[in-house]
C-alpha cells in the first residue's frame, strides 16, 4: 500500500494509504478519519493503473510492479519492483535513494559530493561523506574518520 502522511500541525498526522482509508495521529493518539475519494483507470494494452485522489496524489502501477507517486507538493516518489529500491525527488532538492534490501540510502549534492547513510549490525550505523577530491568522512560506534589521499585522521567521541 501506498502511504502519504501531512502534517496539519505539532503533533498531528493525516495518513493516507492508496485507497483513501485515513487515520489521524496526535499526541500518540491515532483515530479513524473521513475516508476520501479515489479513483481507478486502466490501460488494457499496458496494463498500468492510474489511481487519482482527493487529495491531488497521483499513483501509477506498472505492470513489473513498479510505481511512481505524484504529490500535490510536487514531490515524486519512485518504487522499484517489490520494494527494494525508491527514490524521492523534489524539485530544487538533491533525490534520495533508498535500498531496503541493502538497509542504506544515498545522495549525490550539484557539486558532486556523496552522502551515504548505511546500517551495520543490529543498531549500528555508518554516516559517510565522499567529496569529488575523493577525501571522506565516516562516523562509525562514535569514530569520526578523515581521509585525504594518504593522510587519515580520526577521533574518538565515545
Amino acid at each position: 500500500a501506498v502511504v502519504s502522511t501531512q502534517s496539519t500541525g505539532e503533533d498531528t498526522w493525516i495518513i493516507t494509504n492508496n485507497k483513501g482509508t485515513r487515520v489521524c495521529v496526535a499526541n500518540d493518539v491515532v483515530r479513524a478519519t473521513e475516508k476520501i475519494g479515489t479513483a481507478t483507470i486502466s490501460d488494457p494494452e499496458t496494463k498500468q493503473t492510474v489511481i487519482t485522489r482527493e487529495d491531488m496524489v497521483l499513483i501509477v502501477n506498472e505492470i513489473d510492479g513498479r510505481k511512481t507517486i505524484q504529490h500535490s507538493d510536487g514531490t515524486l516518489l519512485g518504487i522499484e519492483g517489490e520494494g527494494g529500491r525508491s527514490r524521492v525527488e523534489m524539485n530544487g532538492y538533491a533525490p534520495i535513494y533508498f535500498n531496503r534490501f541493502s538497509n542504506s540510502s544515498f545522495t549525490t549534492l550539484h557539486n558532486g559530493t556523496r552522502i551515504v547513510l548505511e546500517k551495520h549490525g543490529e543498531k549500528g550505523y555508518v554516516f559517510i561523506v565522499q567529496k569529488p577530491s575523493g577525501s571522506t568522512l565516516k562516523v562509525q560506534n562514535g569514530v569520526i574518520t578523515y581521509h585525504q589521499g594518504n593522510i587519515a585522521y580520526s577521533l574518538n567521541c565515545k
